[in-house]
């Protein structure tokens, strides 16, 4: 599926280096974060467009950061990873035509707790980077920032 995506950002963003139909999250962010100033973000739209021919079915994935949860809902699966505490969003995609728009909202968080208490080996978002450096193994090349 091929994806175009806009921002409501207008910062230029640096080239990336990634799979085909893969967009890094990060630079949108950031660019918006520099924006607006991350004090005064309350809402956060990614709009864009999936292209295949009419008739056909899809998914588009989503990685959406610590950070930030998912407004609408509607038509979405959420998946929490726990390695990196981030939610994978699928978002399935009926192409009635060949191009299908998808618009995505998000807000930020506003709480420091990444799972309930009792349910893993840390509640908040500190607590889980001081266990995820504990327990990372020697070859792990993830940043946990």
């Amino acid at each position: 599926i091929a994806l175009a995506l806009a921002a409501t950002a207008t910062a230029a963003l640096p080239a990336q280096d990634l799979a085909p139909g893969f967009v890094d999250p990060e630079p949108i962010l950031r660019a918006a974060r520099d924006a607006i100033g991350t004090d005064n973000l309350r809402c956060m739209t990614l709009a864009g467009t999936a292209t295949r021919p009419a008739g056909e079915c899809g998914n588009l994935f989503f990685l959406m950061p610590r950070a930030m949860s998912l407004i609408n809902h509607t038509e979405s699966f959420l998946m929490k990873e726990v390695l990196d505490m981030n939610v994978v969003i699928r978002r399935p995609v009926h192409f009635s035509a060949e191009r299908e728009a998808f618009e995505l909202r998000f807000r930020p968080r506003g709480t420091p707790y990444v799972s309930r208490k009792g349910w893993l080996p840390y509640t908040t978002e500190r607590e889980w980077l001081e266990y995820a450096e504990r327990h990372r193994a020697p070859d792990d090349p993830r940043v946990f920032e």
